[in-house]
């Protein structure tokens, strides 16, 4: 009699694991691909390429993407602003499950980011849309949470004759 209510809590629990571990296998996330894409490149202001999608749970909801390139400012200089060949994106559980994938963090592995001092006051970094001065509704979203994991960054001086180059590696 006293057990009955444990062994309800404990089969409930059990079907909420299970429909945990299985969510992966339930949603293709490459379906979204093209949705993830437009959301970054809206809140970045820059072209943003993804190559290969995968969901998984643990320890958080987040999307691994193989091969990313974030394109640089066309003012500035042609190319990448930053090239990696992993990304974590974290996504919110609610947005998942209305098909509305939501980034809310972006972890960049082992990125190859490029910093491009164009003039004295410009950096090709100083016009990523979430550094300008925005108002209305974009202003009101949610910050995108940034972390780089043992990145090299290679840091232009055009301002310099001839141009200084310097790069860094291990950066975190």
């Amino acid at each position: 009699p006293w057990f009955k209510p444990a062994l309800g809590l404990a089969v409930v629990l059990g079907l909420l694991l299970l429909s945990a571990l299985a969510l992966p296998y339930l949603i293709n996330i490459n379906n979204y691909r093209d949705q993830i894409a437009r959301q970054l490149e809206q809140r970045l202001g820059r072209n943003v390429g993804l190559g290969a999608l995968s969901l998984h749970i643990w320890p958080l909801l987040n999307v691994n993407v193989t091969d990313v390139q974030i394109g640089d400012d066309p003012q500035i200089a042609a190319g990448e602003f930053v090239q990696a060949k992993a990304v974590r994106l974290q996504l919110g559980w609610l947005s998942l499950l209305r098909g509305n994938p939501q980034v809310t963090g972006l972890e960049l592995i082992e990125p190859a980011v490029t910093l491009i001092k164009a003039t004295p006051e410009q950096w090709n970094w100083s016009t990523l849309k979430p550094l300008q001065d925005t108002t209305g509704s974009e202003a009101e979203q949610a910050p995108l949470n940034l972390r780089i994991t043992n990145g090299s960054f290679k840091l232009i001086d055009r301002t310099l004759s001839p141009p200084v180059e310097k790069s860094y590696s291990g950066v975190n």
